[in-house]
């Protein structure tokens, strides 16, 4: 996995999430964008592609009214072009997270 600049336009949720804190996702995925607007659904998201692949994904705390600290674990949503992405895209953040 890793960050990337290709468009993830069409990509949309398939009722995958992840468990974790903002700071496990910082050190797996890096750095996140901060959505700096009162009117967005989300704070937080990485846009990242399949190393492999290339296929795209998003991570992103879809309506959290929470405020977030950094090792405060929250359900994180995950946004592909199909299910069996977001699947693997979240198999590979909870290796990586355990690996931690």
């Amino acid at each position: 996995m890793k960050q990337t600049s290709q468009p993830i336009t069409g990509t949309s949720f398939n009722n995958v999430t992840v468990l974790a804190s903002l700071n496990e996702l910082t050190k797996v995925l890096g750095k996140p964008r901060i959505v700096d607007d009162p009117d967005a659904n989300f704070r937080y998201e990485w846009r990242m592609e399949h190393a492999s692949t290339g296929d795209v994904f998003a991570v992103y705390d879809w309506d959290n009214d929470v405020t977030l600290k950094g090792t405060t674990k929250i359900k994180w949503y995950i946004g592909a072009h199909q299910a069996t992405h977001a699947v693997d895209a979240r198999e590979k953040i909870i290796e990586k997270i355990i690996e931690l």
